[in-house]
């Protein structure tokens, strides 16, 4: 018996398992233009296939802070925007890669996280 080649085997059942996990239950379609327009928070903007918001912040940790909020409303949601922390700001940025354009998904996630600013 190889227990190096058993290990290997019960390794990559582990990773398929932890990555079947992940994956979302469904695809979402992406939205028209129209829709996107239509559904689009207040302060958030377009720009191209990603709808992106920067929020303001009087001080550099109080905007550290606020990304980790987004980040642990992204993990509970599992829809992952791209953060970047700037010295008075904070810009997210979200899209639906696997649909290849912005979904209802990125619509629901920037609510979510417009609902926690407020």
């Amino acid at each position: 018996m190889d227990t190096n080649r058993e290990m290997a085997t019960e390794w990559e059942r582990g990773t398929i398992i932890i990555w079947m996990a992940c994956v979302r239950p469904h695809m979402a379609d992406l939205l028209s233009d129209e829709e996107i327009d239509d559904q689009l928070p207040e302060a958030w903007e377009r720009e191209d296939d990603e709808i992106v918001r920067v929020y303001e912040f009087d001080d550099y940790l109080r905007g550290v802070n606020f990304a980790q909020m987004v980040g642990e409303i992204a993990e509970a949601q599992f829809h992952h925007p791209e953060i970047i922390i700037r010295y008075s700001g904070v810009e997210i940025r979200l899209t639906s890669h696997e649909a290849g354009g912005i979904t209802d998904d990125d619509i629901e996630m920037a609510e979510l996280i417009e609902s926690e600013h407020n």
